[in-house]
């Protein structure tokens, strides 16, 4: 967490690449800071839609399965953590947490780890 944000807060422009980007928050707070967003990584396919209308001209790859190598120029690796599942309340209770996808983020963090 500290490198995080001594990279958001860092006096020069970093070149970005988001994986698990969600709608883009976190890039929109990222490049409001001053850094470039090179390449988000999500799989939701209303996210990539939003991603499309309000990032236009990134590369956007749906399956980070199929990132094997991030652009050379990537300074910063920044990373939303996946959303629990939440089904809707009448139905079937809640779950707190998704072991899967926090065990597929942090395997794929430390992939690109340098």
């Amino acid at each position: 967490t500290s490198f995080l944000l001594a990279a958001v807060f860092s006096a020069r422009e970093m070149k970005t690449v988001s994986l698990f980007s969600g709608i883009g928050g976190l890039d929109l707070g990222l490049e409001d800071a001053g850094h470039e967003i090179v390449m988000q990584v999500e799989s939701d396919p209303y996210c990539c839609q939003i991603l499309q209308h309000h990032f236009p001209g990134i590369a956007l790859r749906r399956d980070i399965a199929d990132v094997t190598e991030l652009p050379a120029d990537t300074e910063l690796l920044a990373a939303g953590f996946p959303c629990p599942v939440r089904p809707p309340r009448k139905t079937v209770p809640r779950k707190t947490t998704t072991p899967a996808s926090h065990r597929l983020l942090v395997r794929y963090r430390a992939r690109f780890r340098t």
